[in-house]
């Protein structure tokens, strides 16, 4: 990234994503359980070479809005071929029937790849961060899973990296179980993680990161003891979303925030694709 004293550029690590990736504000009075977090916004903690990170993400984009939005075009007027994008969406695209994971989601995920190596840079695909929301039988809802594989099928078809953060969050979510995973959550929310479970996340995308690039992130710092207390997400269960206004993103913002909503928003997405 160009700066003004600079002596010379550094490689920049560029993320594209939705709420789960995008830079969140801190609350006071603060505390680590109570507060939303993204990993995007926790990777720098990681960062020990000489790395930037810029985070474009913002909460309620999708595929679709982050180009036409002119985010797609922040990156494009200051990447450089050293630097690298990660590009997680599928939260919200699925709330859309035509962006589902057979039709216009796929397509854009291979523009953004096309647009980033225009530049000689290099394009990463993440697969979404999985929610942790159960049936009342207590099966787990795989909300995402279609999404998920159609990051994989596109990273298999471009020749593109994929860090599968979907598969590594859902088998923590499984390996703990629907109580015990509350805790790396916001209270009463079921997709934004804390910063307990920002930082956890964006510990396990690092190492992913140094495996596949071992000599651009040979420096990475190690995860240090970060585990948040037992009843936490219960003694801050109170919170109450409220919606911010009338925008796309607003509103499916929101919609996360209710297990019921977000169920419903799905179905009619996928009532709505004929």
């Amino acid at each position: 990234m160009e700066c003004y004293g600079a002596k010379e550029q550094v490689p920049v690590i560029w993320l594209a994503g939705d709420s789960t990736v995008t830079d969140q504000p801190g609350v006071i009075p603060y505390d680590p359980g109570a507060v939303f977090s993204s990993w995007g916004q926790c990777l720098p903690a990681f960062l020990a070479d000489p790395i930037a990170l810029d985070n474009q993400a913002h909460s309620g984009l999708t595929t679709e809005t982050f180009r036409s939005e002119g985010h797609m075009d922040l990156i494009k007027q200051r990447i450089h071929p050293d630097d690298m994008v990660l590009f997680q969406f599928g939260h919200n695209d699925q709330k859309l029937p035509h962006l589902l994971a057979d039709r216009e989601y796929p397509e854009n995920l291979r523009r953004f790849i096309e647009d980033v190596r225009e530049f000689g840079a290099q394009p990463v695909l993440v697969t979404p961060l999985s929610r942790n929301i159960w049936s009342k039988e207590g099966r787990y809802l795989e909300l995402l899973g279609a999404h998920a594989q159609a990051v994989r099928n596109v990273g298999e078809k471009e020749a593109v990296f994929v860090i599968d953060l979907h598969e590594y969050s859902k088998n923590l979510i499984f390996r703990e179980g629907a109580g015990k995973s509350c805790r790396y959550f916001h209270p009463g929310d079921y997709t934004h993680t804390c910063e307990y479970g920002a930082y956890r996340v964006a510990g396990w995308m690092a190492g992913e990161l140094k495996k596949l690039f071992a000599q651009k992130f040979r420096h990475m710092k190690e995860s240090v003891k970060f585990e948040p207390p037992e009843d936490h997400w219960q003694q801050f269960g109170g919170h109450k979303a409220v919606c911010g206004g009338n925008r796309q993103e607003e509103q499916f913002d929101y919609i996360e925030k209710s297990s019921t909503d977000l169920v419903a928003a799905i179905q009619k997405a996928l009532a709505g694709r004929e």
